[in-house]
């Protein structure tokens, strides 16, 4: 017999997600933000890039690879030039840190 969860809707896979990382000690909002973005890849059709990286993810916080605390610092350079310090943050909370 399989076990598993079942999900019956996108936005109760984002929730799941996020819960896990939340779980390992992320905030609450940044796990969010994870969960839209493993969901959202998996959703238009880029699985390597979707819910299936979040046991990499756990095996990178274990290992200190990544940290669930960072936070994003964006430091402005000049006109055309900025400085993203992601401070070993999940790449999906980098990025949406960048286009904010």
């Amino acid at each position: 017999m399989r076990r598993g969860v079942i999900i019956g809707d996108h936005r109760q896979l984002e929730s799941f997600v996020a819960a896990l990382f939340v779980a390992r000690g992320m905030r609450a909002d940044d796990a969010a933000t994870l969960g839209k973005v493993l969901v959202w890849a998996d959703l238009r059709g880029t699985a390597s890039h979707g819910v299936s990286r979040v046991e990499r993810y756990m095996e990178m916080i274990a290992a200190g690879e990544m940290d669930t605390g960072a936070r994003v610092a964006i430091e402005e350079k000049g006109p055309s030039l900025v400085l993203m310090r992601a401070s070993h943050a999940a790449g999906p909370i980098s990025m949406t840190a960048m286009a904010a």
